[in-house]
């Protein structure tokens, strides 16, 4: 029996360090996002925030734009 009632509808965007953990990150959220976006973000070990603010704030900026057209 599963657990998941509904899934999210909005879109989401997962970013993960590059190249094999950014899609794992969003892969976890497949099962309960029906619009998940995932990034890879070249330079991290594990904290994308920290070992790549600008780059994460570009993806997010961009991600934001796409979502209020």
């Amino acid at each position: 029996m599963s657990l998941i009632r509904s899934t999210q509808t909005s879109p989401s965007r997962t970013a993960g360090r590059q190249p094999e953990r950014g899609s794992a990150v969003g892969q976890q959220l497949d099962g309960i996002a029906d619009d998940v976006t995932h990034v890879s973000v070249p330079g991290c070990g594990h904290l994308v925030p920290e070992e790549q603010p600008d780059a994460l704030a570009d993806h997010l900026t961009a991600f934001d734009d796409g979502c209020r057209r």
